[in-house]
Protein backbone atom coordinates (compact mmCIF):
# COMPACT_ATOMS: atom_id res chain seq x y z
CA UNK A 1 0.00 0.00 0.00
CA UNK A 2 1.48 3.46 -1.08
CA UNK A 3 1.47 6.20 1.47
CA UNK A 4 -1.57 8.01 -0.20
CA UNK A 5 -3.60 5.01 0.13
CA UNK A 6 -2.08 5.02 4.03
CA UNK A 7 -3.07 8.28 4.61
CA UNK A 8 -6.89 7.89 2.40
CA UNK A 9 -7.39 5.04 4.69
CA UNK A 10 -6.19 7.01 8.15
CA UNK A 11 -8.58 9.66 7.27
CA UNK A 12 -11.68 7.11 6.33
CA UNK A 13 -10.98 5.58 10.07
CA UNK A 14 -11.14 8.54 11.53
CA UNK A 15 -14.19 9.77 9.77
CA UNK A 16 -16.09 6.48 10.95
CA UNK A 17 -14.77 6.89 14.42
CA UNK A 18 -16.36 10.80 14.38
CA UNK A 19 -19.87 8.95 14.12
CA UNK A 20 -21.17 8.43 17.42
CA UNK A 21 -21.43 4.71 18.86
CA UNK A 22 -25.26 3.37 18.75
CA UNK A 23 -26.58 3.28 22.34
CA UNK A 24 -28.50 0.03 21.42
CA UNK A 25 -28.31 -3.87 20.04
CA UNK A 26 -31.01 -2.78 17.35
CA UNK A 27 -28.76 0.25 16.49
CA UNK A 28 -25.71 -1.83 15.78
CA UNK A 29 -27.86 -3.87 13.09
CA UNK A 30 -29.03 -0.92 11.31
CA UNK A 31 -25.71 1.10 11.56
CA UNK A 32 -23.24 1.83 8.33
CA UNK A 33 -20.20 2.55 10.82
CA UNK A 34 -20.42 0.28 13.50
CA UNK A 35 -20.98 -3.27 14.45
CA UNK A 36 -21.63 -5.22 17.83
CA UNK A 37 -19.92 -8.57 17.23
CA UNK A 38 -22.87 -10.63 18.80
CA UNK A 39 -25.15 -9.23 16.32
CA UNK A 40 -23.54 -10.44 13.16
CA UNK A 41 -25.41 -13.01 10.55
CA UNK A 42 -24.73 -16.16 10.43
CA UNK A 43 -22.39 -16.05 7.65
CA UNK A 44 -20.55 -13.01 8.56
CA UNK A 45 -17.45 -12.65 10.76
CA UNK A 46 -14.59 -10.23 11.68
CA UNK A 47 -11.47 -9.80 9.46
CA UNK A 48 -8.33 -11.18 10.80
CA UNK A 49 -6.69 -8.61 12.42
CA UNK A 50 -9.21 -6.34 12.59
CA UNK A 51 -9.33 -4.01 16.23
CA UNK A 52 -12.10 -3.08 18.31
CA UNK A 53 -12.88 0.13 18.63
CA UNK A 54 -14.91 -0.01 22.04
CA UNK A 55 -17.02 -2.24 24.21
CA UNK A 56 -20.76 -2.75 24.37
CA UNK A 57 -22.34 -5.07 27.20
CA UNK A 58 -19.17 -6.88 27.32
CA UNK A 59 -19.39 -7.30 23.38
CA UNK A 60 -16.46 -5.98 21.45
CA UNK A 61 -17.67 -3.25 18.87
CA UNK A 62 -15.99 -2.99 15.24
CA UNK A 63 -15.92 -1.14 12.09
CA UNK A 64 -18.66 -2.14 9.85
CA UNK A 65 -15.85 -2.33 7.06
CA UNK A 66 -13.68 -5.06 9.09
CA UNK A 67 -17.07 -6.99 8.43
CA UNK A 68 -17.56 -9.59 5.73
CA UNK A 69 -19.64 -11.91 4.08
CA UNK A 70 -17.81 -15.55 4.14
CA UNK A 71 -19.18 -17.60 1.26
CA UNK A 72 -19.01 -21.46 -0.28
CA UNK A 73 -16.53 -22.28 -2.77
CA UNK A 74 -19.22 -22.53 -5.28
CA UNK A 75 -20.93 -19.53 -4.38
CA UNK A 76 -17.48 -17.48 -4.62
CA UNK A 77 -17.16 -18.69 -8.47
CA UNK A 78 -20.71 -17.81 -9.01
CA UNK A 79 -20.79 -14.70 -7.25
CA UNK A 80 -17.82 -12.76 -7.66
CA UNK A 81 -15.45 -15.42 -10.43
CA UNK A 82 -13.02 -15.87 -6.97
CA UNK A 83 -11.63 -19.30 -5.90
CA UNK A 84 -10.34 -20.55 -2.67
CA UNK A 85 -6.39 -20.90 -2.32
CA UNK A 86 -5.41 -24.44 -2.32
CA UNK A 87 -3.22 -23.49 1.06
CA UNK A 88 -6.57 -22.34 2.70
CA UNK A 89 -9.48 -25.30 1.49
CA UNK A 90 -8.42 -26.88 5.03
CA UNK A 91 -8.92 -23.83 6.87
CA UNK A 92 -12.19 -22.76 6.85
CA UNK A 93 -13.48 -19.27 8.99
CA UNK A 94 -16.66 -21.16 9.54
CA UNK A 95 -18.80 -24.47 9.09
CA UNK A 96 -22.51 -23.83 8.37
CA UNK A 97 -24.93 -26.65 8.77
CA UNK A 98 -27.99 -26.89 6.59
CA UNK A 99 -30.86 -29.09 5.88
CA UNK A 100 -30.30 -31.01 2.26
CA UNK A 101 -32.56 -30.20 -0.23
CA UNK A 102 -32.36 -33.45 -1.77
CA UNK A 103 -35.41 -36.20 -1.07
CA UNK A 104 -33.89 -39.28 0.13
CA UNK A 105 -35.33 -40.89 -3.06
CA UNK A 106 -33.15 -38.59 -4.92
CA UNK A 107 -30.01 -40.44 -3.40
CA UNK A 108 -28.01 -43.72 -3.73
CA UNK A 109 -26.45 -46.01 -1.52
CA UNK A 110 -23.30 -44.50 -1.56
CA UNK A 111 -24.49 -40.84 -1.53
CA UNK A 112 -24.47 -40.42 -5.08
CA UNK A 113 -27.13 -38.55 -7.00
CA UNK A 114 -29.70 -41.21 -8.31
CA UNK A 115 -30.20 -41.23 -12.05
CA UNK A 116 -32.59 -38.15 -13.41
CA UNK A 117 -32.19 -36.47 -9.84
CA UNK A 118 -32.34 -32.26 -9.96
CA UNK A 119 -29.13 -30.65 -9.30
CA UNK A 120 -29.52 -28.32 -6.35
CA UNK A 121 -26.86 -25.33 -5.93
CA UNK A 122 -26.37 -25.36 -2.62
CA UNK A 123 -24.96 -28.45 -2.31
CA UNK A 124 -21.38 -29.46 -3.89
CA UNK A 125 -20.91 -32.17 -5.67
CA UNK A 126 -17.57 -33.95 -5.45
CA UNK A 127 -16.17 -35.35 -8.90
CA UNK A 128 -17.98 -38.72 -8.51
CA UNK A 129 -20.96 -37.33 -8.32
CA UNK A 130 -21.41 -37.48 -4.70
CA UNK A 131 -23.24 -35.12 -2.55
CA UNK A 132 -22.11 -34.71 0.97
CA UNK A 133 -23.58 -37.02 3.58
CA UNK A 134 -25.86 -35.87 6.29
CA UNK A 135 -24.76 -35.94 9.44
CA UNK A 136 -27.27 -38.02 12.89
CA UNK A 137 -28.96 -34.75 12.86
CA UNK A 138 -29.94 -34.65 8.73
CA UNK A 139 -27.57 -31.81 8.22
CA UNK A 140 -24.90 -31.18 5.58
CA UNK A 141 -21.54 -29.14 6.68
CA UNK A 142 -20.64 -26.70 4.07
CA UNK A 143 -17.49 -24.79 4.70
CA UNK A 144 -17.32 -20.82 4.23
CA UNK A 145 -14.44 -18.48 3.59
CA UNK A 146 -13.44 -15.15 3.61
CA UNK A 147 -12.40 -12.93 0.79
CA UNK A 148 -9.01 -12.56 1.63
CA UNK A 149 -8.85 -16.65 1.45
CA UNK A 150 -9.66 -16.47 -2.11
CA UNK A 151 -7.63 -15.66 -5.37
CA UNK A 152 -9.11 -14.01 -8.64
CA UNK A 153 -10.77 -16.96 -10.62
CA UNK A 154 -7.89 -18.13 -13.59
CA UNK A 155 -9.66 -19.91 -16.08
CA UNK A 156 -7.84 -22.97 -18.15
CA UNK A 157 -7.02 -22.10 -21.89
CA UNK A 158 -7.76 -23.71 -25.07
CA UNK A 159 -5.34 -26.53 -26.29
CA UNK A 160 -4.97 -27.99 -29.26
CA UNK A 161 -8.50 -27.38 -30.30
CA UNK A 162 -9.97 -28.86 -27.35
CA UNK A 163 -12.51 -26.84 -25.75
CA UNK A 164 -11.81 -27.22 -21.33
CA UNK A 165 -14.61 -28.98 -19.52
CA UNK A 166 -15.79 -29.44 -16.51
CA UNK A 167 -16.55 -32.87 -14.68
CA UNK A 168 -20.16 -33.02 -16.78
CA UNK A 169 -18.96 -31.87 -19.53
CA UNK A 170 -20.05 -28.65 -19.49
CA UNK A 171 -18.18 -25.23 -19.40
CA UNK A 172 -19.46 -23.08 -16.57
CA UNK A 173 -20.37 -19.80 -17.09
CA UNK A 174 -21.49 -17.93 -14.30
CA UNK A 175 -20.07 -14.73 -15.64
CA UNK A 176 -17.47 -13.67 -18.18
CA UNK A 177 -14.44 -13.76 -16.44
CA UNK A 178 -14.98 -17.83 -16.36
CA UNK A 179 -14.91 -17.98 -20.03
CA UNK A 180 -11.78 -20.06 -21.12
CA UNK A 181 -9.16 -18.50 -22.55
CA UNK A 182 -9.17 -18.46 -26.51
CA UNK A 183 -13.01 -19.57 -26.19
CA UNK A 184 -15.74 -17.41 -26.93
CA UNK A 185 -19.96 -18.49 -26.55
CA UNK A 186 -21.61 -18.88 -29.27
CA UNK A 187 -25.54 -18.04 -28.19
CA UNK A 188 -27.85 -19.84 -30.56
CA UNK A 189 -30.06 -22.50 -30.75
CA UNK A 190 -28.88 -24.17 -33.38
CA UNK A 191 -25.25 -23.89 -33.03
CA UNK A 192 -24.64 -27.17 -31.53
CA UNK A 193 -25.78 -28.80 -34.67
CA UNK A 194 -24.35 -26.66 -36.78
CA UNK A 195 -20.68 -27.62 -34.82
CA UNK A 196 -21.32 -31.30 -34.90
CA UNK A 197 -21.77 -31.34 -38.47
CA UNK A 198 -18.71 -29.21 -39.12
CA UNK A 199 -16.47 -31.34 -36.87
CA UNK A 200 -15.40 -29.17 -34.54
CA UNK A 201 -14.79 -29.35 -30.64
CA UNK A 202 -17.67 -27.57 -28.35
CA UNK A 203 -19.14 -27.60 -24.94
CA UNK A 204 -22.27 -26.84 -23.96
CA UNK A 205 -22.01 -23.44 -21.66
CA UNK A 206 -23.54 -23.84 -18.73
CA UNK A 207 -25.59 -20.47 -17.34
CA UNK A 208 -26.82 -21.32 -14.23
CA UNK A 209 -29.97 -23.33 -12.30
CA UNK A 210 -33.70 -22.49 -13.50
CA UNK A 211 -35.80 -23.32 -10.75
CA UNK A 212 -38.99 -25.77 -11.53
CA UNK A 213 -41.31 -27.48 -9.11
CA UNK A 214 -38.60 -26.88 -6.56
CA UNK A 215 -35.99 -28.43 -7.89
CA UNK A 216 -32.58 -26.20 -9.84
CA UNK A 217 -32.15 -27.88 -13.21
CA UNK A 218 -28.87 -27.00 -14.97
CA UNK A 219 -29.67 -23.92 -17.69
CA UNK A 220 -27.47 -24.82 -20.67
CA UNK A 221 -28.18 -22.26 -23.53
CA UNK A 222 -25.32 -21.79 -26.13
CA UNK A 223 -21.77 -23.65 -26.93
CA UNK A 224 -18.58 -22.96 -26.58
CA UNK A 225 -15.94 -23.02 -29.07
CA UNK A 226 -12.61 -21.99 -30.47
CA UNK A 227 -11.95 -18.39 -31.56
CA UNK A 228 -11.18 -18.72 -34.67
CA UNK A 229 -14.84 -21.03 -35.33
CA UNK A 230 -17.00 -18.67 -34.14
CA UNK A 231 -17.74 -17.18 -36.88
CA UNK A 232 -18.32 -20.21 -39.49
CA UNK A 233 -20.35 -21.38 -36.56
CA UNK A 234 -22.47 -18.40 -35.97
CA UNK A 235 -22.84 -18.12 -39.83
CA UNK A 236 -23.92 -21.66 -40.40
CA UNK A 237 -26.38 -21.28 -37.63
CA UNK A 238 -28.08 -18.35 -38.58
CA UNK A 239 -28.50 -20.38 -42.18
CA UNK A 240 -29.51 -23.25 -40.55
CA UNK A 241 -32.68 -21.28 -38.52
CA UNK A 242 -33.37 -19.15 -41.89
CA UNK A 243 -33.41 -22.73 -43.63
CA UNK A 244 -35.76 -23.82 -40.99
CA UNK A 245 -37.61 -21.01 -40.68
CA UNK A 246 -38.64 -20.91 -44.62
CA UNK A 247 -39.50 -24.82 -44.23
CA UNK A 248 -42.28 -24.14 -41.39
CA UNK A 249 -43.50 -21.22 -43.41
CA UNK A 250 -43.95 -23.64 -46.32
CA UNK A 251 -45.55 -26.06 -44.39
CA UNK A 252 -47.64 -23.79 -41.97
CA UNK A 253 -48.57 -22.23 -46.11
CA UNK A 254 -49.85 -25.87 -47.59
CA UNK A 255 -51.91 -26.37 -44.33
CA UNK A 256 -53.61 -23.46 -44.51
CA UNK A 257 -54.32 -23.76 -48.68
CA UNK A 258 -55.72 -27.43 -47.48
CA UNK A 259 -57.70 -26.01 -44.84
CA UNK A 260 -59.09 -23.48 -46.95
CA UNK A 261 -59.78 -26.02 -49.58
CA UNK A 262 -62.20 -28.04 -47.02
CA UNK A 263 -64.05 -25.00 -45.96
CA UNK A 264 -64.76 -23.80 -49.42
CA UNK A 265 -66.09 -27.61 -50.36
CA UNK A 266 -68.26 -27.48 -47.09
CA UNK A 267 -69.80 -24.07 -48.07
CA UNK A 268 -70.50 -25.65 -51.86
CA UNK A 269 -71.92 -28.96 -50.15
CA UNK A 270 -73.70 -26.66 -47.70
CA UNK A 271 -75.47 -24.40 -50.25
CA UNK A 272 -76.45 -27.10 -52.59
CA UNK A 273 -78.19 -28.39 -49.94
CA UNK A 274 -80.24 -25.74 -49.20
CA UNK A 275 -81.11 -25.29 -52.95
CA UNK A 276 -82.37 -28.81 -53.31
CA UNK A 277 -83.80 -29.43 -50.02
CA UNK A 278 -84.48 -26.10 -48.13
CA UNK A 279 -88.65 -24.80 -48.51
CA UNK A 280 -88.66 -24.02 -52.49
CA UNK A 281 -86.36 -26.47 -53.75
CA UNK A 282 -86.84 -28.61 -56.12
CA UNK A 283 -86.60 -31.74 -54.59
CA UNK A 284 -88.83 -30.23 -51.65
CA UNK A 285 -91.40 -29.67 -54.36
CA UNK A 286 -91.37 -32.73 -55.42
CA UNK A 287 -91.87 -34.84 -52.73
CA UNK A 288 -94.89 -32.86 -51.45
CA UNK A 289 -96.83 -33.07 -55.12
CA UNK A 290 -96.19 -36.90 -54.62
CA UNK A 291 -97.46 -36.37 -51.13
CA UNK A 292 -100.35 -35.08 -52.23
CA UNK A 293 -101.27 -37.53 -55.16
CA UNK A 294 -100.93 -40.19 -52.33
CA UNK A 295 -103.14 -38.54 -49.71
CA UNK A 296 -105.99 -38.17 -53.01
CA UNK A 297 -105.85 -41.61 -54.41
CA UNK A 298 -106.10 -42.62 -50.52
CA UNK A 299 -109.29 -40.70 -50.04
CA UNK A 300 -111.43 -41.64 -53.18
CA UNK A 301 -110.49 -45.19 -52.70
CA UNK A 302 -113.75 -46.59 -51.09
CA UNK A 303 -114.74 -50.15 -49.46
CA UNK A 304 -117.81 -52.77 -51.30
CA UNK A 305 -117.82 -55.10 -48.20
CA UNK A 306 -121.41 -56.22 -47.69
CA UNK A 307 -122.72 -54.75 -44.81
CA UNK A 308 -123.99 -56.91 -41.98
CA UNK A 309 -126.45 -56.67 -38.68
CA UNK A 310 -125.68 -57.27 -34.93
CA UNK A 311 -125.29 -61.03 -34.82
CA UNK A 312 -123.87 -61.05 -38.15
CA UNK A 313 -126.41 -61.76 -40.65
CA UNK A 314 -125.33 -60.24 -44.15
CA UNK A 315 -128.08 -57.65 -45.43
CA UNK A 316 -129.90 -58.72 -48.40
CA UNK A 317 -129.82 -56.07 -51.06
CA UNK A 318 -127.39 -53.37 -49.19
CA UNK A 319 -124.06 -53.12 -50.02
CA UNK A 320 -121.08 -50.98 -48.54
CA UNK A 321 -121.26 -48.38 -50.72
CA UNK A 322 -125.26 -47.81 -50.48
CA UNK A 323 -124.43 -47.79 -46.55
CA UNK A 324 -121.89 -44.65 -47.09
Amino acid sequence: MSAIDEAEAHELREAELAVPIPTSVGGFRSSKSYALQGSLLKTQTVQPGAKPVSIFKGKSVYLRRDVCDCLSKDKWLQLHARSVRTDELGKPMMVIRYKPRYPKQDREDDGSLAPGAGVHADEEIDEAGRAPRPDADGCIPLPHYGKWQTVPFQPERLENGIVPRNRFGNVELWNEKCMPIGCVLVDHPMAAKVAASLRVDYAKAFRGFLRKRGKATPDLRGIVVAAQHADMVQLGSIELQEDKDRKAAEKRSKQAIKRWGKLVHKALLRVRLRKDYGPGGAAASGASAVAGQKSAKKGSTTTNAPLKDEKGTMLAGVSGSEGA
